[in-house]
């Protein structure tokens, strides 16, 4: 039927625009997922870049703080600053490229809390040189001195003693005994109370000079100069500890640095090795994604935070080829759709084409239909007409028979009044018949003289007679239309009933005739609503016709596009059917 055209044409449209929609969706789809893509992979490029260029920055920092930590002047700290200032520069240009993918958050709070060390350790440490220096170098003046004032006081001692021993030698010899005792008494004492510690301070700073800072100072509770001497030499040999200390601490930081930094080379070679590796690798599927081949992933793990952009290339790659197979797949099914739904519209459009034939040939048919239900609606209304015309002439005649009924009646009565006076003239004519008989024998008594009466009453007799003899006729007569009338009163009287019933019948046939013309009214109206909405639906069928036309040659052009998209399909590898492309390896 209609309807059920009119529901596979919008089932048609409706699976026609679903298809468009899905491959239209679905194109657009593969393409903003190829333009992540390579947004990503720019994206990853540059971040790589960036990579190396903040590894580079570290490397010369690296180097850099080695060299401050050899020699911690203003001149390495300014060079360290401005290095870490680059580190910084590089750390924010890697966030800005790197952002979005899940390892840039981490950089900053890595880094650059040891920027900060570095950069204020670094002033701190030349703070700390300069005022052990300024320390070291006061003390070594202080220590100079003492060690002059030694020596001065050692060869004042010296001059001393030679001096006491020549004035000694120039005494008398008289108080040679005495004065030699005394003397060299004297020069023992001194010499014991001097010459020991000083020999011992002076043993001491020479074995401290040559480096043997472990020699003990003895003195350090003395007093005198000598203790003085003595802690002023501990302060210095402190100081050399310190500084011999600070030496090997800056020969081991140098050392540590120097295999820091070779590490940091090694590592840095590892990591280059590791990054073209990542590059080449990429290099390699973004060329066989631009051949067509999306089948084959990097199955060889990435260093560090490159395992992410391997991770997101894999992913990018894998929800390619669920896009494509799914877009391959939308597209068979589209295909077989619209070449079934191609079929299915040329039959529609071949039974649609009989169906207007059909309805065509049916309009006509209920045009010559309402014609004849319209005419006969007009028949019935004559008829109708007429009926009424009839139950009008029966009530009529029913009025007719009932005034004949009733005249009948009144001859009837007229009749009997007439056999009455019948009677009375049978009595007249008896009595008449009497009287002339009477007559007749008073005349023959008369004779001669009643002979003219005697003919009179003969005359009367037989008028008499012939009276009696009409009025006896009369009244057979007047019996036998008696009986006329009875009978035809009967006859009226059945004729009556008869009318009433013809009356009633006609009233029952009026009142169906008026049905059936009132029926045949609808029903011709009913069949101009049906020739209307035949002719309505022979316009729908053509227009169906044409529509169905019109969803042929879209379903015919939906295959070609189908046929098209799938090849432009075939054109990537998805599910390796094909030689599988080389896996990337580490080396």
């Amino acid at each position: 039927t209609a309807t059920e055209l009119g529901r596979l044409v919008s089932r048609f449209r409706q699976t026609s625009t679903y298809t468009q929609l899905t491959a239209t969706q679905k194109m657009r789809d593969a393409t903003q997922e190829f333009a992540a893509l390579d947004g990503r992979i720019a994206q990853a490029n540059s971040v790589l870049q960036d990579t190396r260029r903040l590894e580079n920055s570290v490397y010369s920092l690296q180097i850099v703080l080695s060299d401050f930590l050899a020699d911690s002047s203003k001149e390495n700290l300014v060079r360290l600053q401005q290095q870490a200032g680059t580190l910084g520069k590089d750390m924010q240009v890697l966030i800005t490229s790197a952002k979005g993918m899940g390892f840039a958050e981490g950089i900053s709070g890595a880094i650059q809390p040891a920027l900060d060390i570095i950069s204020g350790g670094g002033s701190k440490i030349v703070d700390t040189i300069g005022e052990r220096v300024t320390a070291y170098a006061a003390a070594r003046q202080e220590l100079d001195q003492i060690w002059k004032k030694l020596t001065d006081f050692a060869e004042l001692q010296k001059q001393t003693a030679g001096t006491e021993r020549t004035q000694a030698n120039s005494i008398s010899v008289m108080t040679t005994g005495l004065g030699i005792l005394l003397s060299i008494l004297g020069g023992i004492a001194l010499v014991l109370t001097l010459q020991r510690p000083i020999s011992h301070i002076t043993a001491a700073m020479r074995r401290i000079a040559e480096g043997a800072l472990d020699t003990s100072i003895s003195g350090e509770q003395r007093h005198d100069e000598i203790g003085d001497m003595a802690r002023a030499l501990g302060i210095f040999k402190e100081n050399a500890i310190s500084k011999i200390r600070i030496e090997e601490q800056s020969d081991e930081e140098r050392a540590a640095a120097e295999h820091e930094r070779q590490r940091n080379d090694a590592e840095k070679r590892e990591m280059d090795r590791q990054i073209e590796f990542a590059v080449n690798a990429l290099a390699a599927g973004l060329e066989r994604m631009s051949q067509g081949d999306i089948s084959t992933t990097i199955e060889t793990p990435f260093i560090g935070r490159l395992e992410q952009l391997r991770q997101d290339f894999n992913g990018s790659m894998m929800r390619l080829q669920a896009t494509m197979s799914q877009i391959r797949d939308n597209v068979e099914l589209i295909q077989g759709n619209g070449n079934q739904m191609a079929q299915s519209a040329e039959d529609l459009s071949k039974r649609t084409e009989q169906q207007a034939a059909s309805l065509e040939e049916t309009a006509a048919a209920v045009d010559e239909i309402t014609v004849t239900v319209r005419s006969s609606a007009e028949r019935a209304k004559d008829a109708d007409q007429i009926v009424r015309q009839a139950k009008r002439s029966a009530d009529d005649s029913a009025v007719v028979v009932s005034n004949a009924i009733d005249a009948m009646g009144r001859i009837e009565d007229a009749s009997r009044q007439i056999e009455q006076i019948i009677g009375v003239i049978d009595e007249i004519a008896f009595q008449t018949n009497l009287l002339a008989l009477n007559a007749g024998i008073e005349a023959a008594r008369a004779g001669e003289a009643g002979k003219g009466f005697a003919v009179v009453a003969m005359e009367v007799r037989e008028l008499a007679q012939r009276s009696a003899a009409a009025a006896q006729e009369i009244k057979g007569l007047i019996n036998k239309s008696t009986n006329e009338v009875s009978s035809g009163s009967q006859f009226v009287q059945e004729t009556g009933t008869v009318l009433a019933k013809i009356s009633a019948q006609i009233v029952t046939i009026s009142q169906h005739v008026e049905m059936i013309a009132r029926a045949s009214h609808d029903q011709s109206n009913a069949l101009q609503g049906v020739n209307a909405t035949v002719n309505q639906m022979d316009q729908m069928t053509q227009q169906n016709a044409a529509m169905v036309e019109e969803t042929t040659a879209a379903s015919r052009e939906l295959a070609d596009e189908a046929d098209s998209l799938r090849r432009l399909i075939q054109q990537f590898k998805i599910d390796g059917e094909a030689a599988a492309a080389p896996v990337y390896r580490a080396a």
